[in-house]
């Protein structure tokens, strides 16, 4: 068994999917109950977007149909609700390739998915798990209102139980020692507008230059620019378009480099870029690649930065300030518009971070920070 990943010549309709997550066969032939399931998951239902997404969703059905192959089993033969064949690679995938709990969990979730869907095709008579009661948290504050569970909900009982995962949020004095290390200033940009934008990796390596404007042009904006992103510019997850605010004086900064560093870039290979952020060879950075993890990973700093912990951390600071100013709008739904939440309950995980924060510390970023908050208050 093989996955492979679609060249242009692949269509559905006549329109061409590249990158497509593709299942073979021992004999080299499409497996038609995953190509079905895929397209259905990623085409049709239109809620799985991304080209990432899809090497996640035919990753988890990929491992699970060669793990059946490689231990002789059917994966469609499941008469009854009791068939061990789920846990079985879920403790294989634990015990055996050393997957975390959290990775098993998200390929079962999308295994489960593609049972049901066999299920609804009328490919099997059955799904090899049943539902248990599940105790979750209850949403609070905000969302309180809305919660009818009781606190119980319905979970297939092949599942890994898991503890929370802390999110990675940098302290005051670590966002200090990460922007005192940074020596690049291209780096340093990066790293500043990921700070105060909350933009995910792909986000910010694919962010057009167009969107920096001379900060002349912004009459009355004292404290940031508002930028709208716009899908057919960019990445966005989802394909979603949101608004986003960047402080002036980044956008003094960013406007700066574009007219001196990034020019003298652009001129390396000749060749327009609509991409912001160039590296040394007048190209963009690779939006795939591990690259600016080497960027923080050789600073050397006694803690982890990625660019979803700098996310995280936009997240939990600039909700902090914006509640400590009291400000007449609710300040997670304006955290959840600029970071592109699909709901609010993913934005108020980060009221539980909150007491990380040192508030008798300033800084460089918190100062930037604060006087953006303030521009938004008003």
């Amino acid at each position: 068994m093989k996955l492979v990943f679609s060249t242009d010549s692949f269509k559905l309709m006549g329109r061409a999917y590249p990158n497509f997550p593709l299942i073979l066969n021992s004999a080299m032939c499409i497996v038609p109950e995953a190509l079905d399931f895929l397209i259905n998951e990623c085409v049709r239902r239109g809620r799985v977007n991304s080209e990432d997404s899809w090497a996640i969703y035919g990753t988890a059905i990929y491992d699970y149909l060669a793990f059946c192959e490689a231990n002789e089993l059917a994966w469609n033969d499941v008469t009854e609700r009791d068939n061990p064949i789920l846990a079985v690679y879920r403790d294989w995938s634990i015990s055996e390739c050393g997957l975390s709990k959290s990775t098993v969990n998200a390929r079962l979730r999308v295994i489960i998915k593609f049972y049901k869907f066999s299920f609804r095709q009328g490919w099997i008579s059955s799904v090899p798990y049943r539902l248990e009661e599940v105790r979750v948290r209850s949403p609070k504050g905000f969302l309180v209102h809305t919660d009818t569970s009781g606190g119980v909900i319905l979970a297939p009982d092949v599942m890994v139980k898991n503890t929370r995962t802390t999110l990675g949020v940098l302290t005051h004095h670590q966002v200090t020692q990460l922007i005192a290390s940074i020596t690049n200033p291209e780096h340093l940009l990066l790293t500043r507008l990921a700070l105060t934008t909350g933009l995910r990796k792909q986000e910010l390596l694919t962010f057009p230059v167009k969107y920096i404007r001379n900060p002349s042009e912004f009459v009355g904006s004292k404290y940031h620019v508002r930028v709208n992103l716009d899908p057919g510019d960019m990445v966005l997850k989802g394909g979603k378009p949101r608004g986003i605010d960047i402080p002036m004086g980044l956008m003094e900064d960013l406007w700066r480099y574009v007219q001196l560093e990034r020019g003298r870039r652009s001129n390396i290979t000749g060749e327009h870029q609509k991409i912001l952020f160039l590296n040394s060879q007048g190209l963009p950075w690779s939006s795939k690649g591990r690259g600016l993890n080497k960027v923080y990973n050789d600073l050397g700093l006694p803690f982890h930065v990625r660019p979803h912990i700098l996310r995280h951390t936009y997240a939990t600071h600039s909700l902090y300030f914006l509640r400590k100013l009291k400000t007449t709008f609710d300040p997670l739904l304006y955290i959840r518009d600029r970071m592109g939440h699909a709901s609010l309950s993913t934005t108020e995980q980060y009221l539980h971070y909150l007491s990380i924060l040192e508030s008798d510390v300033m800084d460089q970023f918190q100062t930037e920070l604060d006087e953006m908050c303030r521009g938004i208050a008003l």
